[in-house]
C-alpha cells in the first residue's frame, strides 16, 4: 500500500532496481541493492536470464521482485522503492493497465511479495541516481552468470547511496539500449544502407496478439526512455531508433523477400525486344499485300484501307 505518512528514517530500508536487455528480446540481466536505514549496502545481486524471449520490462520486473524478497529476509517493513522505469513502477502502481500476460504474472508476484511490508512507497528517479543497479544488470549479461553479495560489516561503517562514477580502469562496453544512444551528424558515409520493404503475411487470430503485444512492449519501453532522457541528444537518439525496433518487433511476422537469384530469373524470362532488322523485314511485308491488293482490286477502296 501507498502511505503518505512513512515511517521515521531509522527504520526506513531503500531497494533500487534496474533491468537491461540489449537485444530486447533477448538475454538479461536483472540488478538490485538494498540499503540499511543506516545508509550501508546490505545485499547487492546481479542476476542472468539466458531466455531469448527476455525483454528490458520482464529484466525490470525480476529485479523488483528479488529485490523484494531480499528485503522481506533481512526483516524489512518499511520500505522505500526506486527505479528507473516508469511503466514498472505504474502498473504496480496501478495507474497503467497491463495487457501482455507474462508483465501482469510478474506484477502480481511482486504486489504478493509486497504483502509481507507494513508499508512501501514506490518513487521513480532518473538513470545517474541509478547508476549502481544499472550497474549489475550490465554486469550479469558480460558476465553471463548470477552472483549475490551480503555485507555483513557495513553496519560498523555506513555509506551513502551510491552516485554514478564509473571506474576508469574497466570502462563498460557500448550498449544499444542500456546506455543512452546519441545522434549523429549526417555524412556521406553515415547513412544506413536501404533495407526491402517490409510486407506482413496473413496472420492467425494468435499472431496478431503476438505482434500487438510486441509492438506495446516497444512503445513502452521507447516511451519510458525518452520520458527520462537527461539530455536532447540522449532523446534524439532514441527518437531515431524507432524504425529499426518496429522493424525488429515485426520481422518475425513479415515474409521473406526474395532472393536476388529468383529475380535474375523473373527478368530473364521477358520476351525479347524486337529488332530494327525485324522492324523492316515486317513493314516490307506489309508493303508487298498493300500492292498485291491493289493489284487485284484496284477500285475496291475498302480492301486498300483494310491492307
Amino acid at each position: 500500500m501507498d502511505v503518505d505518512t512513512g515511517p521515521a528514517d531509522e527504520d526506513l530500508w531503500v531497494l533500487r532496481f534496474d533491468g537491461a536487455c540489449r537485444r530486447n528480446p533477448g538475454p538479461g540481466g536483472a540488478g538490485a541493492v538494498l540499503f540499511a536505514p543506516s545508509g550501508a549496502v546490505v545485499w547487492t545481486c546481479s542476476h542472468y536470464m539466458p531466455s531469448s524471449s527476455e525483454t528490458n520490462n520482464t529484466a525490470e520486473y525480476t529485479a523488483l521482485q528479488l529485490g523484494v524478497q531480499s528485503a522481506t529476509h533481512h526483516g524489512a517493513t518499511h520500505l522505500n522503492i526506486e527505479g528507473d522505469s516508469s511503466l514498472v513502477i505504474a502498473q504496480v502502481k496501478g495507474s497503467f493497465a497491463c495487457r501482455n500476460a507474462r508483465l501482469r504474472q510478474l506484477r502480481n508476484r511482486v504486489r504478493h511479495a509486497l504483502r509481507s511490508m507494513t508499508t512501501y512507497k514506490l518513487r521513480h528517479i532518473d538513470r545517474k541516481a541509478n547508476a549502481h543497479a544499472d550497474r549489475l544488470a550490465n554486469r550479469a549479461l558480460d558476465q553471463r552468470s548470477d552472483s549475490s553479495e551480503i555485507d555483513t560489516s557495513s553496519s560498523s561503517a555506513p555509506v551513502k547511496p551510491p552516485q554514478r562514477q564509473r571506474p576508469a580502469t574497466t570502462p563498460r562496453p557500448t550498449k544499444p539500449w542500456t546506455s543512452k544512444p546519441r545522434s549523429q551528424r549526417a555524412s556521406p558515409g553515415s547513412a544506413p544502407a536501404r533495407q526491402p520493404r517490409l510486407r506482413m503475411r496473413h496472420l492467425t487470430d494468435d499472431e496478431h496478439e503476438a505482434a500487438a503485444d510486441a509492438l506495446q512492449t516497444v512503445a513502452d519501453d521507447l516511451a519510458s526512455k525518452i520520458a527520462d532522457a537527461d539530455s536532447w541528444a540522449s532523446g534524439e537518439g532514441y527518437i531515431s531508433a524507432i524504425p529499426e525496433r518496429l522493424r525488429e518487433a515485426l520481422q518475425p511476422f513479415a515474409t521473406r523477400p526474395p532472393q536476388p537469384g529468383q529475380r535474375h530469373q523473373q527478368q530473364r524470362r521477358r520476351p525479347p525486344r524486337v529488332t530494327r532488322t525485324q522492324r523492316e523485314h515486317r513493314l516490307d511485308e506489309a508493303m508487298a499485300d498493300l500492292q498485291a491488293t491493289q493489284q487485284v482490286t484496284p477500285r475496291d477502296r475498302r480492301a486498300v484501307r483494310r491492307a
